[in-house]
This record gives C-alpha cells, sequence and structure tokens, in this order.
C-alpha cells in the first residue's frame, strides 16, 4: 500500500525506470484523477489503482506488457482506454466493475492471454481490435465473451492522415503535453 488510501493524491508522474507498479499501490486513492506512467514500465500489478474512482486520465506506455488482476478495477471514472501492442497478458477483472469505460482500443494483433473475465459488461461497451485480428479476438477464450462487442478499428496509425482537436482534447504541464484526437 505504498500510497494506498492516500485521499489527497490527486495526480502522479512516475519516473523513467520503473518497470513495475506493485500490488496495492494507489489502491483505493479516492482523489487520484491522473496518471503519467514512465515508458519504461512493463508490469501493472494487481490492485495497483482498484477504486481509483476519479482516475480519469492515463495512458498505458507502450512497452507494458502485463496488466494484472483488478489492477483497473472500480475505476469508475475510466471511460476509455488504449491498451498498447506489446501488452502480451490481461488477467482477470483487470478492468472489472470499471462502470463508465464504453471504448477500449486494444492494439495487439494477437489478443492478449486471459485467465478470465477482462471486463465485467457487455452491454455498453466497444471494443476495436487491429482489422486483420478481428476474428482471432472475437474466438480467442475470454475474448469471445465480448465477441458482439468487438470491432475493427476505425483508424490505425498507418490510415490517419488528418487529425480533430479541440481545446479540451489537450491536456499537460510545462514539461508534457498529450493530445487526445478522433480520426476524420
Amino acid at each position: 500500500y505504498c500510497f494506498g488510501c492516500c485521499n489527497n493524491l490527486t495526480s502522479i508522474t512516475l519516473p523513467e525506470g520503473i518497470e513495475e507498479i506493485r500490488p496495492d499501490t494507489f489502491m483505493n486513492c479516492k482523489k487520484l484523477s491522473q496518471v503519467i506512467l514512465p515508458n519504461s514500465l512493463k508490469t501493472i500489478c494487481h490492485n495497483a489503482f482498484a477504486m481509483c474512482i476519479n482516475l480519469k486520465n492515463i495512458i498505458l506506455p507502450d512497452k507494458l506488457r502485463f496488466i494484472q488482476q483488478a489492477a483497473f478495477y472500480r475505476c469508475n471514472s475510466l471511460k476509455e482506454i488504449n491498451i498498447p501492442s506489446s501488452v502480451e497478458l490481461i488477467t482477470v477483472d483487470a478492468f472489472g466493475n470499471c462502470d463508465n469505460l464504453h471504448t477500449v482500443y486494444c492494439w495487439p494483433t494477437t489478443p492478449p492471454s486471459s485467465n478470465g473475465k477482462i471486463f465485467d459488461t457487455t452491454e455498453n461497451i466497444t471494443i476495436y481490435v487491429p482489422q486483420a485480428s478481428l476474428s482471432d479476438y472475437k474466438s480467442a477464450k475470454y475474448w469471445s465473451t465480448y465477441a458482439s462487442n468487438i470491432k475493427a478499428m476505425p483508424y490505425t496509425p498507418e490510415t490517419c492522415t488528418s487529425l480533430k482537436i479541440s481545446a479540451d482534447d489537450v491536456y499537460g504541464d510545462e514539461t508534457s503535453t498529450t493530445i487526445y484526437y478522433e480520426a476524420l
């Protein structure tokens, strides 16, 4: 519980070099709304961000390989998540009870392995996957539960030639800026 139940923590930037967020590290930090993860991160352990009910902004880094059990359990303010192409394993309930999670972009070309359901619901959630992997996801163990919710990516980095950006889509501080965009 390194920062667990730290009631006044609202944002955190983890430094480069960290490869793992240990179990329960930020569990139940109810005011935590933004997390900036280092590119070096490879593993998010179980319950790392569980019950961070105000977590809205988190970008999973490109080297991330493992998202463990209940890592984001009950992160009710998460509406969208991008799972990078490097992810190999997402274990049971990694995004369980994330009631407002409606859009998932899952970039791995091979469906990440799992040992149980990843999301709690098959209602009101759309899981976008690479076009060439659509049938693999729909038939993969544990992913097949969401078969009717799995759709081909509306765009890929290779096909996206222009961006529509509004002021509401830009977040940052004096050292970094993140832009969220919607393909045209």
